[in-house]
C-alpha cells in the first residue's frame, strides 16, 4: 500500500477545516424577515425550469423572480405557474436580487404565491421548509471539521513516516 503525500494531505486538512469553519461560524441563514417583504401582482409573462429554481416575470412589471427548490413544491408551483394562463399572479418576494455569476439577470426570491386569491405557497410553509434545510448545516460544518482533524493526523503520520524512511534512502534510491 502506498503511503499518502502528507503536502496534499496537509492542504485537504487546511480546506476540510476552512470549511467546517465557515459552516459552524460564518454562514448566513437565507431566512427573510415577513415585515421586509415587496408585493407584486400581474399576469404572468413567462416560467422557465433551472437546476436550482424557477424564474419567471410578470407583465407590466421590471422585475424578474426565483423560486427556490429549497422552498419546497417547486414541481407544483410549476404547474401551477404554467397553468395560470391570464389570471393574476400575487407575489410577495425580498427586496435583494441574486443571479448567476455568468449572466447580468437579476432575480427577486419568492416568499408567497396566490394566482387569483387562491394561495399556492405562503410564507410559513417556506419558512418551515428552508429552516428544515438549515437545520443541517451545523452537522455539515461539524463533519467537514472533523475529517479536517482526520485529514491533519494523517499527513502528521506520513510525513514521520517519510522523515523516518529519509535515513535508508541512499540504500533504495528508486523508492
Amino acid at each position: 500500500m502506498q503511503q499518502a503525500k502528507w503536502p496534499g494531505m496537509a492542504a485537504m486538512s487546511l480546506f476540510s477545516m476552512a470549511m467546517g469553519i465557515f459552516f459552524l461560524l460564518f454562514y448566513d441563514s437565507q431566512l427573510q424577515a415577513e415585515d421586509n417583504l415587496l408585493q407584486a401582482s400581474g399576469q404572468l409573462s413567462w416560467v422557465e425550469k433551472h437546476r436550482y429554481d424557477l424564474r419567471f416575470a410578470l407583465k407590466d412589471q421590471p422585475q424578474m423572480f426565483a423560486y427556490s427548490r429549497n422552498s419546497g413544491a417547486s414541481d407544483k408551483v410549476k404547474k401551477v405557474l404554467e397553468a395560470a394562463g391570464e389570471k393574476i399572479v400575487s407575489l410577495r418576494y425580498e427586496n435583494e436580487t441574486h443571479g448567476p455569476i455568468y449572466s447580468d439577470d437579476r432575480y427577486h426570491s419568492v416568499w408567497e404565491i396566490q394566482i387569483d386569491q387562491q394561495v399556492v405557497r405562503t410564507y410559513p410553509q417556506i419558512k418551515a421548509a428552508i429552516t428544515a434545510d438549515e437545520k443541517l448545516v451545523p452537522w455539515l460544518g461539524w463533519g467537514f471539521f472533523c475529517s479536517g482533524l482526520y485529514f491533519a493526523h494523517i499527513a502528521r503520520k506520513s510525513y514521520r513516516i517519510m522523515k523516518r524512511n529519509a535515513q535508508y534512502h541512499h540504500l533504495f534510491p528508486w523508492s
